[in-house]
C-alpha cells in the first residue's frame, strides 16, 4: 500500500507540472502547445515505456524554460508599468523550479520499475 501511495504522489507531481504548463499555453492562446502537452499527459499515464519517460522529461525541461521566459516577460512589463513585480517573480520562479524538479522524480526506484528504466551504473566499490 505504501509503495502504491508513493507512486501515486510522484506521478501526481509530474501531472501537475504538465497541467500547469498546459493552462499557461491555453491562457496565452497557444492552443497547439496546449494540445501537445495534453496528449503528452495522456501518453504518460497510459504507456509504461522508457521512451515516454524521456519525452516527458524533455517536455518538462522545455516547460521550465518557458516559465522562466514568461517570468522575464511579465516582470519586465510590470516594471515598465510601475506595478509591483516581486511577488510575480517569486511565484513564477517557484513554478519553474517545481516543474524542473519534477524531471528528477524518475530517479525513484518504484517509478524506474514501473516504466522499465535502467537502475543506473554502479561504481566498483558500491555493493
Amino acid at each position: 500500500m505504501e509503495k502504491s501511495f508513493v507512486k501515486f504522489m510522484l506521478l501526481t507531481v509530474i501531472v501537475i507540472s504538465l497541467l500547469l504548463i498546459t493552462a499557461h499555453f491555453v491562457r496565452s492562446a497557444q492552443s497547439w502547445f496546449a494540445a501537445i502537452y495534453l496528449v503528452l499527459i495522456i501518453a504518460f499515464l497510459l504507456f509504461r515505456e522508457p521512451v515516454v519517460v524521456r519525452i516527458t522529461q524533455a517536455a518538462l525541461i522545455i516547460a521550465a524554460c518557458e516559465w522562466l521566459r514568461a517570468t522575464l516577460v511579465f516582470v519586465t512589463l510590470r516594471i515598465q508599468e510601475g506595478d509591483a513585480w516581486l511577488r510575480l517573480a517569486i511565484i513564477l520562479t517557484g513554478v519553474a523550479g517545481f516543474t524542473f524538479s519534477s524531471v528528477f522524480v524518475f530517479r525513484n526506484r518504484s517509478l524506474k520499475e514501473l516504466y522499465g528504466l535502467p537502475e543506473g551504473v554502479k561504481l566498483e566499490n558500491q555493493k
